[in-house]
């Protein structure tokens, strides 16, 4: 068992609260697709979340916290594999906030082509002012080849100013860090699109060396602290 005060040790700690109870890796968003509607109210009787938490570990996804503690324990995961996992078991909080600095970054060439004052104005209601500043600063010049990734989705309407977890802005940067976990680790990348979106890993899009070197550069300058 590695030291508890260290890295390894302080990691395996949280995989076995984890998996105890993995329902807190879970975005709402998985949880509005994997909790029945109906029991979601009840999830503070222990019974119930006892039961709720032996299904979750079943998955695959899920089941793949196990096969992580084990390697912790025999030493035997790799400092490389063990970032990406870091990576992949962020806080959602903490996740969310890494996750829309892409996603303002990707999409930044939209901030360029807005012509319309209404088309600048709803872009700036998405990303608000410090995203909408690293998207037109950075995001056009430090971090550029990362607008090649924008997949051209549409935007739809927004019915409230901000970045839904379910909008395509948020899930195309989803997929490009499991695009880049993907890279060492398959599992981190498919743990991290399950406990985000509750769903099966799609194919993820191609990173080039400019662009993966621009992703550590935003991983490295504190977007995943």
């Amino acid at each position: 068992m590695p030291p508890l005060a260290s890295e390894s040790g302080r990691m395996a700690l949280r995989l076995c609260a984890l998996l105890a109870d993995p329902l807190p890796l879970l975005s709402q968003g998985a949880r509005d697709r994997m909790v029945p509607g109906a029991i979601a109210p009840m999830l503070d009787q222990p019974a119930l979340r006892r039961s709720l938490s032996a299904s979750l570990r079943g998955k695959p996804e899920c089941a793949v916290l196990s096969r992580i503690a084990d390697r912790l324990v025999a030493g035997d995961l790799p400092d490389a594999a063990r970032r990406d996992f870091d990576i992949a078991l962020l806080p959602l909080a903490r996740l969310d906030g890494l996750l829309a600095r892409l996603a303002a970054v990707i999409h930044a060439p939209r901030f360029r082509a807005a012509v319309l004052k209404s088309d600048r104005a709803a872009l700036r209601a998405l990303f608000g002012p410090e995203l909408s500043r690293l998207a037109t600063e950075e995001g056009l010049s430090l971090l550029a080849p990362l607008g090649e990734l924008d997949d051209g989705a549409p935007f739809p309407p927004a019915a409230t100013p901000g970045l839904a977890a379910d909008h395509p802005a948020h899930l195309r940067a989803l997929a490009v860090l499991c695009a880049r976990l993907a890279q060492g680790s398959a599992e981190a990348a498919a743990l991290l699109w399950w406990r985000i979106t509750g769903r099966d890993a799609p194919d993820w899009p191609t990173l080039t060396a400019r662009q993966d070197a621009c992703l550590a550069t935003l991983l490295a300058r504190g977007a995943a602290a």
